[in-house]
């Protein structure tokens, strides 16, 4: 792109073409439009930084507090004939909370995998028992359809 304004601008120069033409009116243009391209890409790369910086500032601070309960929603059971890797992160924070004293109970909640029908509440206290958690102190809500079920919308 530089090169063809490069090229345009040795020909204007060369041509002694007139500021009216419709040559330098192009070349005029694409200048524009490469400075205005680069000035938005500095300014997105700028704000992509920043958002990165500001987040990442916030990942290390700790806000666990003791509770009652462990709340751990569900998501799909098995990816092939594995637990899914997103719903074993949820049930070992859940443990690590746990066993951290944070709380004496967990509650799993998720219902029945459309895909392999497996309940997914139950999959999640099965997962925990094997990490070590006492079977008493887990409680499963094993009817849930969707994480928005029964949820009121919120009015703008």
């Amino acid at each position: 792109m530089e090169s063809l304004l490069l090229s345009i601008r040795q020909f204007v120069d060369h041509r002694k073409v007139h500021r009216s033409s419709i040559l330098y009116n192009k070349y005029v243009l694409m200048k524009k439009y490469l400075v205005s391209t680069g000035a938005l890409f500095i300014l997105v790369i700028l704000v992509y930084f920043s958002l990165a910086i500001y987040i990442g500032s916030k990942t290390e601070i700790d806000t666990k507090v003791k509770s009652d309960v462990i709340f751990v929603l569900g998501a799909k059971s098995y990816w092939g004939r594995n637990f899914n890797p997103c719903l074993l992160s949820r049930v070992e924070h859940a443990v690590e909370l746990y066993k951290a004293g944070y709380a004496p109970k967990i509650l799993m909640s998720g219902g029945d995998d459309i895909e392999d029908h497996v309940n997914e509440a139950d999959t999640m206290k099965k997962m925990a028992v094997e990490m070590g958690i006492p079977p008493e102190d887990i409680q499963t809500e094993n009817q849930a359809k969707s994480t928005n079920l029964g949820r009121e919308p919120r009015p703008f």
